[in-house]
């Protein structure tokens, strides 16, 4: 298998464009990444496309505003992993020689409302088989168990929040307390507003290719996309919807297949889609012990000054959740930070392996975890 380098990192504001077709978001984002790489459009001979709420043949829309060059183009659709799963698919491409260099996109234009990924039920509508109902009652138990208490989860929205007022593409910039969260508008009690990721809509790019091919660009050292895992659910009595087994699983196969262990890790980019999940996950991958997420968040250690920041880019509560492109811009922002450019947000010790991690759907889910490393 041939090391696969990441050459060129493109990004689109994130936020709502009404006026702005999706096609228009990710060509954008294309261009960026090319001009980031050095690289011109005709010499791509491939697209993996991620994107799940824009109808047939996303990429071919994309590909027609950049200019028709006949090149094969793979749209993917893993609901909110679907960025992750086009990462890993090209990360594949191009260490098994299929291809030399590979463009992978991640564009997104959402409904408004919910983030759900698909048409509405009648149960959906209802309350009884939605996203906000299930994290709702997630947070519900935790509280009961003990595991977190609803100050803890607020401050992973504030340290968020906070995070995206430095990121210029971030779609909200909002500086908060944890009372703040506590007040805002109640969504399915104890889930408030802000507890809760934005629907959103942007493009994230990247260019990847072999390291032969890297150095007809530029010069070593390289910033490579490792490798990660993509793994589906498996029945877990009593939640068929659990997100817990999926993502150790995940990420243990990950730090197996890459030779990278939790302690490695420099800088994490995760699934932040409720506050829940930050503290959730940071246990599933590996960041803390078992029960310690909440330690992690009152001690500081995942700030941007802390020993294992999280999202520094404002993750999805603060830099916003275009469903598909969401996985792609969690890569940029790890290569903006090993590359130091990061501006306000940059950590001050530039990290030298970072992963990224997105779960997606619901019974049935989707987890990837994608490791970069310099």
């Amino acid at each position: 298998m041939r090391d696969v380098v990441i050459l060129g990192v493109g990004m689109t504001n994130f936020g709502r464009f009404p006026d702005t077709p999706y096609y228009k978001l990710g060509a954008d984002a294309i261009l960026e990444a090319l001009g980031d790489a050095g690289v011109e459009w005709k010499d791509i001979p491939v697209v993996y496309c991620a994107n799940v709420n824009n109808g047939h043949c996303p990429g071919e829309m994309v590909e027609a505003e950049l200019g028709h060059t006949g090149i094969p183009v793979i749209n993917i659709q893993n609901a909110c992993a679907s960025g992750q799963t086009a990462c890993l698919m090209a990360y594949q491409a191009i260490a098994s020689g299929a291809y030399d260099i590979v463009l992978t996109l991640g564009v997104e234009q959402m409904p408004r409302g919910p983030v759900v990924g698909m048409p509405p039920t009648p149960s959906m509508l209802m309350g009884a088989d939605s996203f906000v109902g299930k994290y709702a009652m997630k947070m519900q138990r935790a509280v009961y168990e003990g595991r977190y208490t609803l100050d803890q989860m607020a401050k992973v929205s504030v340290k968020n929040h906070k995070n995206a007022c430095y990121n210029p593409r971030s779609q909200y910039k909002l500086d908060l307390t944890v009372q703040d969260i506590h007040n805002s508008r109640v969504i399915a009690y104890p889930l408030t507003l802000y507890h809760c990721c934005p629907s959103s809509e942007g493009a994230a790019a990247l260019v990847l290719c072999s390291e032969k091919v890297a150095r007809k660009y530029a010069s070593p050292p390289f910033i490579k996309m490792a490798g990660g895992a993509l793994r589906s659910q498996t029945f877990v009595r009593g939640d068929p919807a659990d997100t817990h087994e999926i993502t150790m699983n995940t990420a243990k196969e990950a730090y197996e297949k890459t030779g990278i262990s939790p302690e490695d890790i420099n800088i994490v980019e995760l699934h932040d889609n409720f506050t829940i999940s930050e503290l959730e996950h940071c246990e599933e991958l590996g960041l803390c012990g078992e029960g310690e997420g909440g330690k992690l968040i009152d001690e500081g250690a995942t700030e941007i000054t802390g020993r294992i920041p999280v999202s520094t880019s404002g993750g999805l509560l603060g830099k916003g959740h275009p469903m598909a492109a969401t996985g792609v811009a969690q890569v940029c922002e790890i290569v903006w930070q090993m590359k130091g450019q990061a501006g306000q947000r940059q950590i001050k010790a530039i990290p030298k392996v970072g992963l990224s991690n997105c779960n997606g759907g619901d019974q049935g889910m989707a987890c990837g975890v994608v490791i970069i490393k310099k």
